[in-house]
């Protein structure tokens, strides 16, 4: 019924997985979130792990909802794989 690609499906796994992580312990939190530049807790790798933390069961879900829904297309049909992966990452800067 639906087509989900590879990228899409490991896309939610890792968003699952890192959520129900962040719930275990606040080491995740602290060290995923994205810090002020400048602070002491600032680490280079937050500028992509920040966008896997989501605040709470709904932020999930409806950012997963989106992603199922109209990531595929989007791979499929308009971007290709590479621009797809690309686009994922940028859009939320």
């Amino acid at each position: 019924m639906f087509n989900i690609t590879p990228i899409v499906r490991n896309l939610l796994i890792l968003n699952v997985v890192i959520f129900l992580l962040q719930d275990l312990s606040p080491f995740i939190v602290n060290w995923f979130a994205l810090h002020p530049v400048m602070g002491p807790e600032f680490r280079p790798h937050q500028f992509v792990t920040y966008m896997f933390l989501h605040g709470g069961f709904g932020h999930l879900f409806s950012n997963m909802l989106g992603l199922f829904f109209f990531g595929p297309l989007l791979e499929q049909h308009v971007l290709g794989t590479k621009r797809f992966i690309i686009f994922y990452f940028v859009k939320r800067f």
